[in-house]
């Protein structure tokens, strides 16, 4: 009866693969999806999806324990110990985790999960003060190889969404990390997992949900947003004009081009305060009863300018020149080695 069933089982598993597969075909659909679900845990179906595994399965003195809150949760619980029993064969001790199961065999294919066109793993779950590993199993000749990222909760006891990249995963075997990373296969993804380590004591993590993740601006590891853009609901890319309108386009642009105008006339005012500084500091320096006709730059156009001896005149000269003439000139009157040395204390 039992092989019955399984058959049953097998053989609709199949079929139902056949359905989605052809239906994928004739939609073709590659367009932008915000999130897939992956797995939940608001079940006692859900939950038996998940196997969990301890220190204890090799003779270790670590408890786990897997069930649903009344909230309909699940929630991972239990003690860890470090400690190794008396006449115990084994090394190391002190951990405990749950992973989802393989999805079932059909006659075709393993099926897997598929996140190539998704950027981010996102999680809802309520965790403590313990340090945990987030891993990833996919399809490999070495099978203990691992994508392993740490968790580390901000607020315990809170429920928490967490968004980790695939791309940050870090490729581990046997808990240590390898020298040769290769990049994960996120088509292929066999299991979805939880673990602690080698932290005494009692340890808690609640979950609610994983899903598969996209922001607005990412297509798996594409950015496909430029300036102005957005996704609507459909996942069409839009443009911001299109969507509001040109009027109100055009009432932003003119804003910000009078905004740009602002700018200008505040450079420019900036700018003349500048030249007026520049000409009292003349009118101070040379002008205070100092004679033109004794100041030598060594320059014959600036002597020339300076020996008219009048300030009018040479204020007038001023305001034809550049900032960065007017800057130099000043500073080479003020510093000229040729003046005559009973004018010097003056300046």
């Amino acid at each position: 009866m039992s092989n019955l069933r399984f058959l049953t089982s097998y053989f609709q598993r199949s079929l139902n693969y056949v359905k989605d597969a052809t239906m994928e075909a004739i939609r073709m659909d590659m367009s932008w999806k915000r999130e897939m679900p992956l797995l939940s845990c608001n079940s006692i179906e859900n939950l038996q999806e998940w196997v969990v595994g301890s220190d204890a399965d090799i003779g270790g003195n670590s408890e786990a324990y897997w069930g649903l809150t009344k909230s309909k949760h699940g929630i991972f619980w239990g003690t860890l110990s470090q400690e190794i029993p008396k006449g115990s064969n084994i090394k190391h001790s002190g951990y405990a985790g749950f992973r989802s199961k393989e999805r079932p065999i059909t006659m075709f294919h393993r099926p897997r999960f598929d996140c190539e066109r998704f950027r981010y793993l996102y999680m809802r779950l309520k965790g403590d003060n313990k340090q945990w590993f987030v891993n990833i199993q996919t399809d490999s000749l070495f099978p203990t190889y691992l994508y392993q990222h740490r968790l580390v909760f901000k607020t315990p006891g809170e429920w928490e969404t967490i968004m980790i990249p695939f791309r940050d995963f870090v490729l581990t075997s046997e808990g240590f990390v390898q020298p040769r990373q290769i990049v994960m296969d996120r088509s292929k993804i066999r299991t979805f997992g939880f673990s602690v380590v080698r932290q005494d004591g009692d340890f808690c993590l609640e979950i609610d949900y994983l899903k598969a993740f996209n922001t607005p601006n990412t297509f798996g590891d594409r950015d496909i947003l430029g300036a102005g853009e957005y996704i609507d609901e459909k996942g069409n890319i839009c443009n911001i004009r299109e969507r509001d309108g040109e009027e109100k386009f055009k009432r932003l642009y003119e804003f910000s081009q009078g905004e740009n105008n602002q700018m200008e006339d505040i450079n420019k005012k900036k700018k003349q305060i500048k030249v007026i500084d520049l000409e009292s500091e003349f009118k101070k320096k040379i002008g205070a009863g100092i004679p033109f006709d004794k100041i030598y730059t060594g320059d014959e156009n600036k002597d020339r300018l300076l020996k008219k001896g009048l300030p009018n005149e040479l204020t007038s000269e001023i305001k034809n020149k550049g900032e960065d003439e007017l800057e130099k000139l000043l500073q080479m009157v003020l510093n000229s080695k040729y003046l005559f040395p009973r004018y010097w204390e003056s300046l």
